[in-house]
C-alpha cells in the first residue's frame, strides 16, 4: 500500500442540523449531477431524460425543463456541468466537448427555451472542466502535461498553463500526469467579488487568485488519500479501500466555501455526508452534519443551503446554516 502524508482537518465548531423539506416541491429527478442558484431559481443538471436541465422557482414552485438531449445546434449531452455568471447559465457538455450558455432574463419566471442557447466553442479534448473568469477569459482543468490548469481565451484556445499536480502520496510525483489528472478531477467555484476561484477535488482544495497575473494559489490537503492506477492504452484510477470518498459537492458565497464531505469508505457506509465550511483563506470555520443524507449542495441568496437528497427519488431540501 502506498502511503500518504498524514493530515487532519480540525473544525472549531461542530453541530448537527435538521434538513427542511420545501413545500409543494414535486419534481422528478433521474441522476442529478450539478446544481446552481440565481435569485430564487435553482438550476439542476440531470444525467437522464429528454431534457437534461431544469429550473425550479423556489417562490412559485414552477418547473421549467430545457436543454434537449442530442447533438444538434441547441442541444447538449450528459454529463453537463453548470456555472452562473451574470445573466448567463454556462453549460459544459463533457461527452462531446461543447461549451456554451443560456441567456437568463431578469424576469425570473420567464421560461428558458432551447433557442436561448448560444454556442461558444469546442475546447481541447483533454479538457475536463471550465469556468468563466470574465467574458473573454476562462479557466480549465484537464489532461494537460504542461500544467495543472489552463487559461483559455474567448475562442477556447489555450493561452497559458500553470500549477502543479498534487504530490502528497509516496511516489505520486513520478506517476504519469494523466493518472493524477484523472484521480484529482476538480470542480470550479468562483467568487467574482474577491476575484478568486476555488478548485476542489475529492481530497485537495486550491484557492486561486485570478486578480494576480501569475494566478497564484493556495493548496490545502483536506484528507489523506492513496490510489491504485493503470496507465497506457487504458487509463484507470481507484481510491484505496481504506480511505473515505471525500468531497462530492461544493458551493461558495462571498464569505465562505462550503464542501460536502463523504466520510464513508465504501457503498455500505451509513454515515451522512458532512458540510465542511472554510473561509476564503482556507481557514476552517464549522462542520455541520445533516440529519439525512444529501448529495449536492448550492448556496441560496437567503444564505441557506439548498441540497438534493441521496434517495431513490431525489428531492430539493433546505438547510439553514
Amino acid at each position: 500500500m502506498i502511503g500518504c502524508r498524514k493530515t487532519s482537518i480540525k473544525f472549531p465548531i461542530q453541530e448537527n442540523t435538521i434538513v427542511e423539506e420545501i413545500e409543494n416541491c414535486s419534481i422528478f429527478l433521474g441522476l442529478p449531477i450539478d446544481m446552481k442558484v440565481r435569485g430564487w431559481n435553482v438550476y439542476i443538471s440531470d444525467f437522464y431524460g429528454d431534457s437534461l436541465l431544469l429550473k425550479y422557482d423556489l417562490k412559485t414552485s414552477q418547473v421549467n425543463r430545457f436543454g434537449t438531449k442530442g447533438g444538434g445546434p441547441n442541444e447538449i449531452m450528459p454529463p453537463t456541468t453548470l456555472m452562473v455568471h451574470g445573466n448567463k447559465l454556462y453549460a459544459y457538455s463533457k461527452s462531446n466537448f461543447k461549451y456554451g450558455y443560456y441567456n437568463l432574463s431578469d424576469d425570473t419566471e420567464r421560461i428558458i427555451q432551447d433557442n436561448d442557447y448560444s454556442f461558444l466553442y469546442t475546447p481541447s479534448s483533454q479538457t475536463i472542466e471550465i469556468v468563466p473568469l470574465s467574458e473573454n477569459k476562462f479557466l480549465s482543468s484537464g489532461y494537460f502535461k504542461e500544467g495543472r490548469y489552463a487559461v483559455l481565451n474567448e475562442q477556447g484556445s489555450i493561452n497559458d498553463f500553470f500549477g502543479e499536480y498534487p504530490n502528497y502520496c509516496d511516489g505520486e510525483k513520478e506517476r504519469p500526469f494523466e493518472v493524477k489528472a484523472m484521480f484529482h478531477q476538480v470542480k470550479f467555484l468562483p467568487n467574482y467579488n474577491l476575484n478568486k476561484v476555488v478548485a476542489i477535488s475529492n481530497y485537495i482544495m486550491d484557492i486561486i487568485d485570478f486578480s494576480n497575473p501569475e494566478l497564484k494559489y493556495k493548496r490545502i490537503l483536506l484528507n489523506d488519500y492513496n490510489y491504485n492506477f493503470k496507465s497506457g492504452n487504458i487509463l484507470q484510477t481507484e481510491k484505496s479501500n481504506s480511505i473515505p470518498k471525500g468531497i462530492v459537492s461544493a458551493t461558495v458565497s462571498d464569505k465562505f466555501i462550503y464542501t460536502l464531505f463523504n466520510p464513508n469508505i465504501d457503498l455500505n457506509g451509513n454515515k451522512n455526508n458532512e458540510i465542511w465550511i472554510f473561509d476564503w483563506t482556507g481557514k476552517t470555520i464549522k462542520k455541520v452534519i445533516p440529519n439525512i443524507n444529501i448529495n449536492l449542495i448550492t448556496i441560496g441568496t437567503d444564505g441557506s443551503i439548498y441540497a438534493i437528497t441521496a434517495a431513490a427519488e431525489p428531492s430539493i431540501v433546505n438547510i439553514r446554516i
